[in-house]
C-alpha cells in the first residue's frame, strides 16, 4: 500500500479524520523507529553473549594464565563494560521511546475525544435550532 497519496473527502468539512488518520500514520513510524532500536539492542546483546561464550575457551591451566593475563592486557573488562553501559542506554530510550509514543497516544486520544464530545453538543443544540427555523 502506497501512504504518499491519499484522497480523503468529508463532506461535513471536519478535520478530524484527517488528524485521526495522521495521527495513525505518525504511530506507525514511531513503532517502526522502535523496533529498529529493539532490534540494534539484540544485535549487541547477541555479539557480546558470542564474546562472552569465546572467552571461556580453555580448561589447561597454563592456556588459562596467558588467556586472563591476555584479557587484563587488553581491558576486555573495560570493554565489556562499557559496552552493557552501552547497551542500557540503548534500552532505556528505546523505554522512553515507547514511554513517549504512549503519551502522544493517550493526548491524542484525549483530543480526539474532546473533539468528538463538543461536535455532539453543537450537532444536539443545532438540531433543535434547525428543526425550530424550518417553517411548518
Amino acid at each position: 500500500m502506497n501512504w504518499d497519496h491519499a484522497l480523503m473527502s468529508e463532506p461535513s468539512g471536519s478535520m478530524a479524520i484527517a488528524d485521526i488518520l495522521e495521527f495513525a500514520n505518525a504511530q506507525l513510524l514511531e513503532l517502526r523507529l522502535a523496533a529498529g532500536v529493539m532490534k540494534t539492542i539484540v544485535e549487541l546483546m547477541g555479539i557480546t553473549e558470542k564474546i562472552d561464550t569465546a572467552l571461556k575457551v580453555t580448561q589447561d591451566v597454563y592456556y588459562a594464565k596467558i588467556y586472563l593475563a591476555a584479557l587484563r592486557l587488553f581491558r576486555v573488562k573495560e570493554w565489556e563494560a562499557c559496552i552493557s553501559k552501552k547497551l542500557d542506554i540503548a534500552s532505556n530510550t528505546d523505554d522512553m521511546i515507547c514511554q513517549g509514543i504512549a503519551n502522544k497516544r493517550a493526548e491524542i486520544q484525549e483530543r480526539v475525544f474532546v473533539i468528538v464530545i463538543i461536535l455532539e453538543i453543537v450537532i444536539f443544540f443545532k438540531g433543535p435550532l434547525v428543526a425550530a427555523s424550518s417553517p411548518t
